[in-house]
């Protein structure tokens, strides 16, 4: 399904850049079953530019993507013996995209609000909904006030209490700061 998928939505010129696992159906069997040493990179371009990348670091990685030629480039540190280590460029640009998402993950996942006493598939769309929607309302409030240094548990504490301290001001547009402690 991966290069089906892939190849649809270069069609409509949307690229992808996604890890892939060696048992998916279409792949380059000659890159997938490629015993790699550490550094090593096995790839392949089929014709509508979608190319399957196979490297060693630790382990095997392999890579799709519709974006990326065939580069590889300098990430600027030394391995022991003090030689430049080099990547593919689509590795590193999928782990700079990961990055984010890791640390999105990482934040919901403090102050989840699912219970276990749902069922398996309402856990999982309350916590996309939830903890999706939470994450990104913190970085909406940080970058409209860049000087909070607020936690996402305080952030969640005054979602909750800000519904209740609506009803008990004269004015129920004020904009509480959380850095300030005062109202504005």
């Amino acid at each position: 399904m991966a290069l089906p998928l892939a190849k649809k939505l270069l069609q409509r010129n949307t690229h992808t850049v996604r890890t892939l696992r060696n048992y998916r159906k279409g792949l380059p069997k000659d890159v997938i079953n490629a015993k790699l040493n550490k550094g090593e990179i096995c790839r392949k371009q089929n014709e509508d530019g979608i190319i399957v990348t196979k490297w060693k670091d630790k382990g095997d990685m392999r890579i799709l993507s519709t974006y990326h030629n065939l580069d590889i480039v300098n990430i600027g540190k030394k391995n022991r013996r003090n030689e430049e280590i080099k990547k593919p460029q689509c590795v590193v640009d999928y782990n700079a995209g990961k990055t984010g998402i890791d640390l999105s993950d990482q934040m919901s996942s403090y102050s989840s609000p699912v219970r276990k006493s749902l069922r398996w598939y309402h856990k999982v769309a309350t916590e996309l909904l939830m903890g999706t929607t939470v994450v990104n309302s913190l970085v909406l409030y940080k970058s409209i006030y860049s000087e909070s240094k607020m936690s996402i548990t305080q952030f969640c504490t005054e979602l909750v209490n800000s519904p209740i301290n609506i009803g008990s001001n004269s004015n129920s547009n004020e904009i509480y700061s959380q850095t300030k402690g005062t109202q504005s």
